[in-house]
């Protein structure tokens, strides 16, 4: 048989076969994996590898936006989709082939099942793909999207992923059982925890990846690529809005270049985390919103994120007003308050701090005072070791006989303590700025730090309390 002829039978027997399986899926309300891995990546950039090897799943490698990724989806039409031992080692060589080249990886979740008639041999694969997924976090993004509920061992891989896309409200459980519970509170708040992104189609969420790629590097030595941008664009409407109440995201339009992608916004009203750009560069925002009181769940939600911003060298910008936190949370807020307290300190980016408001006792300290590089604030920032009515309480409770002396401690203790410019007399900040100027202070303050370098102490690691 001529090599024509070789060429055009292999062609015409992926063709059929290709067809069939798209048939196979159809039948299933399905689309095959390399469909969906194709209607993610950039037009005709998709290479697959092994395709006739390990059919539960289909690998290989693309482009978003024009730059590298490693991929995998699993394919319902083999076995239903049942994740199999050799699956995990066909998973395995790619994530090394992305680590090799420095790429991030894709990992999109058909289906919940492994196969248990592997026995141990699925035990011993999965402990190896979660052994692969910790070597390589903070060396090259991880990202994973679920089409199904992910129960058991699959659902510990998941959950290390830097970002976790959730299609069609689908829930990830350690085990079946509690994954039946879908009322449970506690169980929900721990699922909402692991969830960065929520969509009820495929296309909706496709759009948020490639939006994604927009802001994260290719690996942890590279840079994101530097846009255009107005450096010296200002906002007057932050001098009016200083002075009311306010929708932080509304100052976080105001200070970026364009869009702002907000990550985890189903989890907690008090604080918002998302990518951006300033004057070009990628940053990551943190900021404090609705009453400003944090609870542990945000600690949570913020502490990971600056985790990741400090891995992939990306700059992170803390717009703080905070007045505390929730009492209530008073059992978990230490520990969850520490790990927020580690991040921020154990984070060698560059960490500018704009205090809008309130900046009160450790919520102070573990909005990004911690470590900072530089601090600005506005006039309308108040910055004290407690808000004045917990203040006044402590200290001179002995000395308050009426409602009137009360007042009247309050407002000496506002003119003594939560004056802002008491701050800038003892260097706590760096400057009092006008807040229309905000963007462009924040700018600068980029220039000039991201070349920064810090002599730490040799290690092998932290050891962040968990």
């Amino acid at each position: 048989m001529s090599n024509k002829r070789k060429i055009e039978d292999m062609i015409n027997n992926q063709t059929l076969e290709e067809l069939g399986n798209r048939e196979l899926a159809r039948n299933k309300n399905k689309e095959t994996a390399k469909e969906k891995i194709e209607s993610l990546l950039d037009e005709k950039s998709f290479v697959e590898i092994e395709p006739l090897h390990n059919k539960g799943i289909a690998a290989g490698y693309g482009t978003i936006n024009a730059r590298p990724v490693c991929i995998w989806a699993q394919d319902v039409i083999n076995d239903n989709g049942a994740i199999t031992s050799q699956n995990i080692q066909k998973i395995i060589k790619v994530f090394d082939m992305a680590v090799k080249v420095g790429c991030p990886i894709i990992s999109i979740i058909e289906n919940a099942k492994i196969c248990i008639e592997d026995n141990l041999d699925i035990m011993q694969a999965i402990s190896k793909l979660i052994e692969k997924q910790v070597a390589v976090s903070g060396v090259i993004p991880q990202v994973a999207i679920l089409f199904d509920s992910v129960i058991g061992g699959m659902a510990y891989s998941v959950a290390l992923n830097d970002f976790i896309y959730n299609v069609k409200a689908n829930n990830i459980s350690a085990c079946l059982e509690k994954s039946k519970k879908l009322n449970n509170s506690e169980y929900k708040k721990e699922e909402n925890e692991l969830l960065s992104f929520e969509f009820a189609s495929k296309v909706e969420c496709f759009n948020e990846v490639r939006k994604l790629f927009e802001f994260i590097p290719d690996n942890n030595l590279t840079d994101t690529e530097i846009f255009e941008a107005d450096l010296n664009k200002t906002s007057e409407m932050l001098n009016t809005i200083s002075e009311q109440d306010y929708d932080v995201k509304t100052i976080i339009n105001e200070i970026v270049d364009e869009s702002f992608l907000e990550v985890k916004s189903n989890l907690s009203v008090n604080s918002v985390i998302g990518f951006a750009r300033i004057g070009g560069r990628a940053v990551g925002i943190v900021a404090n919103s609705g009453d400003g009181i944090l609870k542990a769940s945000d600690f949570n939600k913020i502490s990971r994120f600056v985790r990741f911003c400090d891995a992939f060298n990306l700059p992170i910008v803390t717009l703080v007003n905070t007045k505390g936190y929730d009492v209530k949370s008073n059992n978990v807020i230490i520990s969850a308050g520490s790990r927020l307290f580690y991040a921020y300190a154990e984070a060698t980016v560059p960490k500018i701090n704009v205090i809008l408001g309130d900046a009160f006792g450790s919520m102070y300290i573990a909005m990004g005072n911690i470590g900072k590089d530089i601090t600005f604030a506005w006039p309308s920032a108040e910055i004290c070791v407690a808000n004045t009515e917990s203040y006044v309480s402590i200290m001179d409770n002995d000395s308050i006989t009426s409602n009137e002396v009360r007042e009247q401690k309050i407002e000496e203790y506002k003119q003594n303590n939560e004056n802002v410019l008491l701050a800038l007399e003892k260097g706590y900040i760096d400057d009092i700025i006008i807040p229309a100027t905000t963007r462009q202070r924040i700018i600068s303050a980029l220039e000039l730090f991201i070349n920064k370098r810090e002599n730490r102490p040799v290690k092998k690691h932290g050891n962040i309390p968990v």
